[in-house]
């Protein structure tokens, strides 16, 4: 079908772009973890099929790759943290609820988790952003957020990326997303 053909060519040359971004933006720097590319790896809890997804949001042109997690949901990947790493993504809620009169924003929350001992857990706040373009129109843009791993050097732990409701609101008109969310080596 022709309309397919154009939409799977658009769609490679908006990951082509994409990949050049990521270069030019992480030149010196090796991309040790793509959490999108390891979606298939993860551990997803969502409340119905299709809040968690691999997609593109584009916002003034500025299209990215991006994790869609539409709250309330929570992604975790298993992994063994490199030296001198960080998790890097830039998050936003897309521009088709910018205007939508329901909703209170949301918030977008990294964890690390970690067995201290048997049985044991300790869950660790990484990062927390809130944001809500219906009321803030600064948050009507990809905003950059990243936290380092350092402390979590050569260990397994789990990485939990959240998306939630700041209150207990209806989840509709909340689509949220992690534009190229990874794990980087620091300079």
């Amino acid at each position: 079908d022709l309309h397919r053909l154009i939409r799977r060519q658009r769609q490679m040359c908006i990951r082509d772009r994409d990949e050049i971004r990521l270069s030019e933006k992480y030149r010196g720097r090796e991309i040790l973890f793509d959490l999108v590319e390891m979606l298939g790896e993860a551990r997803i809890d969502q409340p119905e099929q299709g809040y968690v997804k691999e997609t593109y949001f584009v916002m003034d042109e500025d299209s990215r790759r991006t994790l869609q997690q539409h709250p309330p949901s929570r992604v975790s990947y298993r992994l063994r943290v490199p030296p001198r790493s960080r998790f890097e993504a830039a998050v936003a809620l897309h521009p088709a609820v910018w205007d939508v009169a329901e909703g209170d924003g949301v918030v977008f929350e990294a964890f690390v988790v970690r067995r201290r001992l048997p049985g044991r857990w300790k869950r660790r706040l990484l990062l927390r952003k809130h944001l809500d373009p219906r009321t803030n129109p600064r948050h009507r843009c990809w905003v950059e957020v990243a936290a380092d791993l350092g402390k979590f050097a050569g260990k397994t732990v789990t990485l939990e990326l959240v998306t939630r409701m700041e209150n207990d609101s209806k989840p509709d008109f909340n689509t949220a997303g992690w534009a190229n969310p990874v794990i980087v080596s620091k300079p």
